[in-house]
């Protein structure tokens, strides 16, 4: 056999040498079981990704639960003026009846207070008599008063700055369930009110007196009872005070101003979109900012470090991210 065919079975019987213990090997490192250490590492890193996952989930679902049912809050300013226009006014007969001849109302007098001397004198505000359908077979007989803003704006408050209208009403059937008085409404110049759902009712031999204070809301979301997103109404505080001259079927109806003071109530979201996007955005940053898993590994290496009487290892889990 030359020398070459020699070398060249050598090199064959090498590689397949090599080759049986790298298989050998291969088989001893898969019957190998892992350091109880790496075990223990990777069972708390899989832990770890889990709480972070079902964390940053259970963030999500709260945040977008939050911005579906959160309650507007209401921020309060006041805006004082020298005049402040008044309301329309809608006087209305309690009842509503189609066919009565009692149902209906007059206007018997006008005054308004001279704010020099404090007395009573007749007075003219436009006004016009309507006929509201209530909807449910119904009809309202109205006088509508100032409802073209043509009434002078108010320059003064309480008994100074009032109007009293009144009204010669029939008296209704005593043999029927019927109720007896006026209703008023105060509302936007140029709008009808809702008078089948008012309660501000009068009686007769009284002045029914009520006390104004205008208020405009701004909504961040229309409601079926507020269908737009910004209204004005007027709130009143309500009282009355006995007629000296008791006339039947004379019915007084009185309104001021209680202060030239606009109240201003603005509904601002305690959520938002963008809002809720940063917070879950932040959460998200926090979660991979922490390096919970270093943490972890870090505590279970310190044993080892005390053991070993070094702390690289520690070292190396924080500035090289061994996990």
């Amino acid at each position: 056999m030359s020398q070459i065919e020699t070398t060249e079975n050598h090199s064959v019987a090498n590689k397949d040498h090599q080759k049986k213990a790298k298989e050998k090997r291969s088989k001893e490192e898969e019957g190998k079981c892992l350091p109880i250490t790496t075990i223990i590492k990777l069972i708390i890193t899989i832990f770890f990704w889990l709480l972070c996952i079902g964390i940053f989930i259970w963030y999500v679902v709260d945040s977008v639960e939050v911005y579906l049912v959160a309650l507007p809050v209401t921020s309060m300013s006041y805006q004082k003026y020298e005049s402040i226009p008044y309301p329309a006014v809608t006087v209305c007969n309690f009842n509503a009846l189609i066919d009565c001849t009692t149902c209906g109302l007059s206007l018997h007098k006008t005054y308004s207070v001279n704010a020099s001397t404090g007395t009573p004198e007749e007075a003219t505000i436009p006004n016009k008599y309507v006929e509201i359908d209530a909807g449910v077979g119904g009809l309202f007989r109205c006088i509508t008063f100032n409802n073209n803003s043509a009434l002078h704006a108010a320059e003064e408050i309480g008994y100074s700055g009032s109007y009293s209208l009144y009204f010669h009403v029939p008296k209704m059937a005593t043999d029927r369930n019927n109720r007896y008085g006026l209703q008023v409404s105060f509302h936007e110049p140029g709008t009808t009110p809702d008078v089948f759902a008012e309660t501000n009712f009068c009686l007769e031999e009284a002045d029914n007196s009520f006390v104004l204070s205008k208020v405009r809301t701004q909504r961040v979301k229309a409601t079926k009872e507020e269908p737009n997103l910004e209204s004005v109404r007027w709130s009143f505080q309500r009282s009355s005070i006995a007629l000296a001259k008791k006339v039947e079927g004379l019915i007084v109806i009185s309104f001021s101003y209680g202060t030239l003071n606009e109240s201003k109530n603005k509904e601002v979201r305690t959520a938002t979109i963008e809002k809720i996007l940063g917070e879950i955005s932040a959460i998200l940053v926090a979660l991979m900012g922490i390096d919970g898993l270093k943490f972890f590994n870090a505590v279970i290496e310190l044993g080892y470090s005390f053991k070993k009487k070094t702390l690289m290892n520690v070292w190396k889990i924080f500035n090289k991210g061994r996990w």
